[in-house]
């Protein structure tokens, strides 16, 4: 009976030290503000910010861009974009190789479809999901610059970065 007992313990005990670790990385954001997306005087959906501290400087601590779209965008447009935005923004070659790949795993996005950029502090890790699914991870000291397509001084709109960081 000792022998039954003792099983089931020891399973639950191993698993639990598998669960820890990662719950222990993860943050708790807050939602911060949300703002229309607007292309070219066309709305195409919306966008939400998150943090960990609402208040706090974007770059010191794990954030979040949700992108909901209400319109079709073709894949090139959100890779032209990123391109761009990150090479106006971003003057160190370094930092800009360490970037660039996750922008080949944008793709077409129809009505109802979410982009969801999120950045970890403690592992300075990047993901982007589409609709949930995880389709692109960097991890580097680099990886929190991502953002500033939307928050560095020659933003994608600068009124965007005003409507999401001061609400």
């Amino acid at each position: 009976m000792g022998i039954a007992i003792q099983k089931p313990l020891i399973l639950l005990i191993t698993s639990s030290i598998f669960v820890v670790p990662h719950s222990a990385h993860a943050s708790t954001l807050k939602k911060c503000a949300e703002a229309p997306l607007t292309v070219s005087k066309k709305n195409v959906g919306k966008v939400q910010y998150a943090a960990e501290q609402c208040g706090k400087s974007w770059h010191k601590q794990s954030i979040e861009l949700e992108f909901s779209y209400t319109e079709n965008i073709p894949a090139w447009a959100f890779r032209r974009a990123a391109n761009h935005f990150l090479k106006k923004n971003i003057a160190s070659k370094t930092e800009l190789n360490a970037l660039m790949p996750i922008n080949r795993h944008y793709s077409q996005v129809k009505n109802g479809d979410v982009y969801r950029l999120r950045y970890d502090h403690p592992s300075t890790s990047l993901r982007l999901f589409l609709n949930g699914q995880q389709i692109a991870y960097i991890k580097n000291q680099y990886a929190n610059q991502y953002f500033k397509i939307w928050f560095g001084s020659e933003p994608f709109s600068d009124t965007l970065k005003r409507q999401l960081l001061n609400p």
